[in-house]
């Protein structure tokens, strides 16, 4: 009872903030769109009596969801100078993104419920905290070399067409680039379960460097992932939100966003020049970035208001709902299918198809005038540019039930182990944190990293003796002497 009174309070005052944001700018139809999907996203505080248990994933799934499709418009409610103008497909777009959500969380809802529990008194092999550490470190490092090669050497401008990859030579910079983030949430899982510095100086090391990197790659999401890795890796492991952590990356966010984007529009863009001729002069081209005209094309690109933007999908929606049937055909289950053909090497059929769903995205929609552009359709906007409204009433409690199952199954609330935790990554950072992307690609590389985690958990997993106190106190080992606790980690003497 007392978590419905907070429900309902919590969503009064979203409409009463949001109402008066929309009565200070002269009225917006896009109130009543806002609060209807807060209202969803924000559901899990009704029900929901531990973030680490059966809904950890529906808990991060949701307010990601939000960003996705409600942060943009939330954000021009109280800033926006004008009424943006909206389209015949904005009123449907938006009951699409609505009812997408209920329905994704009514399928979680249901395998949670109804699906039983899980055996926790079943055994479970954890790895050894030293190999951890040393694992994870290598693995880091390989990933880091691959994802260098591929968005350095190979893709050496973000727009530039992918030309003269060997089969070979792609299956291997595929493998370390899958690797890579698993690396990091290695590490981050040590830090978080042992409070070790040892952990903590691995785990900022590799913050720092990716960060780095990132800038370098052009890539903004290589930039933040460690980050995001390390509070999922709290919130999953502890089961509460380190409100000060996401404060802290979240402004990080904001204010190096417009450097980044400045980056590349000022200084790989502009000048036509690769990343690798760029990091040549990187300092002055730094110095370019912070320094750029923060009006271009007279719209303030470098801004927080562009992030909310980039990260807004809202418009592609609409533009599938009005496109898609219309001027485009449905796919009828072409983009879902081509999930099987990814896992056929180009190696073995040289001839096989594109599997890019963004660039054939693009092609069909005609949304851009350069044809190997890649356009995210989101997982929701392939659905219904596969089946029309069908693909989303079939698709998304679908979606639910498959994201509801995983949790039930690897449910780190009562038990914990590093193979569990990778699982919860992997599903998280794909499914949720990267919804934008297309089912098939979405899948396949999650299965490919599911066969990696199984491999590693094959090599490095080890029976533990007592997992229920590992659950309950996951700063401490299995064992039940501290003393031994302690001789498990590496270097033992810089815990704490």
């Amino acid at each position: 009872m007392n978590r419905s009174l907070f429900y309902i309070g919590t969503v009064a005052g979203f409409i009463a903030v949001a109402g008066i944001g929309a009565t200070a700018g002269g009225g917006d139809p896009r109130l009543l769109y806002l609060c209807a999907l807060f209202s969803v996203c924000a559901s899990p505080i009704a029900f929901v009596d531990k973030l680490n248990g059966r809904y950890m994933l529906l808990c991060i799934f949701l307010p990601v969801y939000f960003m996705t499709f409600g942060a943009s418009d939330l954000f021009d409610l109280f800033f926006a100078q004008a009424p943006l103008a909206r389209s015949d497909s904005a009123g449907k777009a938006e009951i699409a993104i609505v009812l997408g959500a209920a329905l994704i969380a009514l399928g979680y809802r249901a395998i949670a419920e109804l699906g039983g529990r899980p055996d926790s008194k079943a055994a479970v092999k954890d790895w050894p905290a030293t190999t951890v550490a040393i694992v994870g470190f290598l693995v880091w490092l390989v990933g880091v070399v691959a994802t260098w090669v591929w968005q350095v050497q190979i893709l050496k401008r973000a727009w530039d067409p992918l030309r003269g990859l060997s089969a070979v030579t792609g299956m291997v910079l595929t493998v370390g680039r899958m690797l890579h983030p698993l690396g990091i949430a290695l590490l981050a899982y040590g830090f978080v379960t042992t409070k070790s510095r040892l952990f903590g100086l691995l785990i900022l090391t590799v913050v720092i460097c990716e960060f780095g990197l990132g800038f370098v790659e052009d890539s903004k999401e290589i930039a933040i992932e460690p980050a995001v890795i390390v509070l999922v890796a709290k919130f999953l492991v502890e089961g509460r939100i380190p409100k000060s952590w996401v404060i802290a990356v979240f402004a990080v966010v904001i204010l190096t966003f417009p450097v980044f984007q400045a980056y590349r529009a000022e200084v790989l863009a502009d000048r036509g020049i690769s990343r690798a001729d760029a990091a040549m002069n990187l300092v002055k081209n730094i110095e370019i970035a912070l320094t750029a005209d923060r009006q271009h094309q007279k719209e303030v690109v470098y801004s927080g208001r562009s992030f909310l933007s980039r990260a807004s999908y809202k418009p592609t929606i609409e533009m599938i709902i009005e496109r898609a049937g219309v001027t485009a055909p449905f796919q009828y289950g072409h983009t879902l299918l081509l999930f099987f053909e990814a896992f056929v090497p180009r190696a073995i059929w040289p001839s096989k198809p594109d599997t890019s769903i963004g660039q054939l995205f693009n092609r069909e929609l005609h949304i851009t005038e350069t044809r190997e552009n890649y356009v995210s359709t989101t997982i929701l906007g392939e659905l219904y540019w596969n089946f029309g409204w069908l693909g989303i009433i079939a698709g998304c409690p679908l979606l639910g039930f498959f994201l509801g199952s995983i949790n039930r199954r690897c449910d780190l609330s009562r038990q914990i182990s590093v193979t569990r935790f990778l699982i919860f990554c992997i599903t998280a950072y794909g499914f949720c944190f990267r919804f934008e992307d297309g089912f098939a690609m979405t899948c396949t590389v999650w299965i490919r990293t599911l066969v990696a985690i199984g491999v590693l958990h094959a090599l490095f997993a080890r029976n533990q003796s007592d997992t229920s106190v590992r659950a309950a106190h996951p700063g401490r080992s299995a064992t039940a002497n501290p003393g031994d606790a302690a001789s498990a980690l590496p270097f033992p003497n810089l815990l704490r």
